[in-house]
C-alpha cells in the first residue's frame, strides 16, 4: 500500500515569550502592561508578555518565581527580574545571588532601579531625574495624574511609544545600577523596554 505523500510543514514563526517577575505587582506590572498595549497599538503585533507574581517581595522568592519557566524557555525567549535596589531590605548577598542567577543563563535578566522604579517612570519625562524626585509620589503625580502605588489602578496612560524612545535614548549613555554596581542611581529599565520595542518591530534589532 503507497503512503500518500505528506505536505512538508511550514516553518513556524514564534513570538519571543517574555516572562516577567517584579517585586512591586501594582506599579511595575501596571506598567508592563502599558507597554504591550502601546506596542499593540502602534504596531500591530508585539510580543507575548507572561507576568509572574511571586509569594512575597524577597529576592530568594523572585528568583525562584523565575525559575519555575527554566524548562518552558525556546531559543530566543527572555526571563527578567524587576527589582529595586532597597538597600534595607535586599542584602549585599541579595545581590550576589541576583548577579549570579543573571550569569547562569543568556536567557536571565535583571533590571535593577535605584532608588526605586518611579526613577523609570520619570525617565520618559526628564533626561535627567534626581533621586529625591524618584522618592515623591506627588511628584511623580505630576507626570501621571492619579499614580498611587499602593493601589491597582492605570497609572501609565501618559506613557507612550514616543516617551519610552526618549527615555531609551537619555538612558542609554548614562550610568545604572547594576547588580556588580547596586548603588548607582539610575535604572536598568531601559534594557527591558529596549528588548520589547525590537520584538514588536518599533526599533531594528
Amino acid at each position: 500500500m503507497k503512503k500518500i505523500p505528506q505536505r512538508p510543514r511550514r516553518a513556524r514563526h514564534y513570538r519571543t515569550i517574555f516572562t516577567i517577575v517584579a517585586e512591586g505587582c501594582l506599579t511595575e506590572y501596571s506598567y508592563v502592561k502599558a507597554v504591550r498595549r502601546r506596542l499593540q497599538e502602534q504596531y500591530g503585533t508585539t510580543c507575548k508578555i507572561s507576568l509572574i507574581k511571586p509569594r512575597n517581595s524577597s529576592v530568594k522568592e523572585l528568583i525562584r518565581a523565575a525559575n519555575e519557566k527554566v524548562s518552558d524557555l525556546r531559543k530566543n525567549d527572555q526571563v527578567w527580574i524587576l527589582v529595586d535596589r532597597d538597600p534595607e531590605s535586599h542584602t549585599e548577598e541579595d545581590m550576589q545571588d541576583l548577579m549570579l542567577w543573571e550569569q547562569s543563563s543568556l536567557r536571565h535578566y535583571v533590571a535593577l532601579s535605584n532608588p526605586r522604579f518611579e526613577y523609570w517612570l520619570l525617565r520618559h519625562f526628564e533626561d535627567t531625574p534626581t533621586e529625591k524626585n524618584a522618592l515623591d509620589d506627588l511628584y511623580v503625580a505630576r507626570y501621571l495624574p492619579g499614580y498611587d502605588r499602593h493601589k491597582d489602578v492605570e497609572r501609565s496612560a501618559k506613557i507612550t511609544c514616543e516617551t519610552m524612545e526618549f527615555a531609551i535614548r537619555h538612558a542609554y549613555d548614562a550610568p545604572y545600577p547594576t547588580c556588580e554596581n547596586p548603588d548607582r542611581i539610575g535604572s536598568g529599565m531601559f534594557r527591558l523596554v529596549q528588548e520589547l520595542m525590537k520584538a514588536a518591530g518599533a526599533i531594528p534589532r
